[in-house]
């Protein structure tokens, strides 16, 4: 039995189309395979490059850290920081933009990266040389302060010195009347020379006395006072006849005659005179002599 021929050519073009399309499949599951190689690999890539990426940022994070480091430290000590400022802001948008995939910024990462670290070193160099010399400044504080005080004892003792010194200059400086002489005139004009006298006899009272040798006592004009005291506690003074009030013993007292003198140190010899133009009364009268405030000699007058 013949076979047909017309059928025989199907089949084998049928084998050959399915043979053609076993081999676009197998070349296309080659190229499937080549290209999830390259996918993989790619992603691997982008994995690696993510990776060193977050790497980079994690550094930048830490050197942020460092700057505001540097930001406080500055501020405990007192110092600006408008620069410091500027390059955190900088630093700040910087890595917002890295985030965000700025390939550009991305690209400077390294670059960025090394300055930033030469920068925080540059400024830890300044602050480490910063704080020495605050230490420095705080140990020369201390050491002034500790000299301030030795110096504040000397010149405490030294003022007290001076204040004992000018006491004793003062108590030195002070005039003393020396043989203190008292003659009663009469109202005949004559002396009388006597421990006692009669109120009626007692016309005029004079002092007489010496100012002592004195080294200390400035040489210039000296008032001397003399006072007259009765028994009763009350002092003649009139200001008619010379008579006044002068300072003493943190007061102002009466004196009954007041004189002027050139002071040379020569032991000069002073006299007062006192006409009290009345009688005296009876008992003991206190004479005093003053200067400065001081009272340097006395003597008494007694009447019966």
């Amino acid at each position: 039995m013949e076979q047909n021929p017309k059928k025989d050519n199907t089949k084998v073009i049928l084998i050959i189309v399915i043979v053609a399309l076993l081999g676009v499949i197998a070349y296309l599951l080659m190229q499937n395979n080549k290209q999830t190689e390259v996918i993989k690999v790619k992603e691997e890539k982008i994995q690696v490059d993510s990776l060193a990426i977050s790497a980079k940022v994690k550094e930048l994070e830490d050197l942020q850290l460092a700057y505001e480091r540097i930001k406080q430290d500055r501020e405990a000590m007192g110092l600006s920081n408008d620069s410091l400022n500027a390059e955190i802001t900088r630093l700040n948008d910087y890595m917002v933009k890295v985030r965000r995939g700025d390939q550009r910024k991305i690209k400077e990462l390294d670059a960025m990266i090394a300055k930033m670290k030469a920068d925080v070193d540059i400024k830890d160099q300044e602050l480490a040389a910063l704080r020495s010399e605050n230490d420095t400044l705080k140990t020369n504080i201390v050491v002034l302060k500790k000299e301030n005080l030795v110096m504040n004892d000397t010149i405490s003792s030294l003022n007290q010195k001076k204040t004992e010194l000018q006491e004793k200059v003062e108590i030195a400086s002070i005039l003393r009347a020396e043989n203190i002489r008292l003659v009663v005139i009469n109202r005949k004009g004559k002396e009388v020379d006597k421990e006692e006298f009669k109120s009626k006899l007692v016309d005029k009272v004079r002092v007489e006395f010496n100012l002592g040798d004195n080294r200390v006592a400035r040489k210039d004009r000296k008032k001397i006072y003399f006072r007259l005291i009765q028994p009763d506690g009350s002092v003649l003074y009139d200001l008619a006849t010379g008579g006044g009030f002068f300072n003493a013993e943190s007061k102002e007292i009466p004196f009954t005659l007041k004189q002027e003198l050139e002071f040379d140190n020569s032991k000069q010899r002073m006299t007062f005179v006192y006409v009290k133009g009345s009688p005296y009364k009876i008992g003991n009268h206190t004479i005093e002599i003053y200067h400065e405030g001081n009272k340097i000699g006395e003597s008494s007058l007694i009447v019966k």
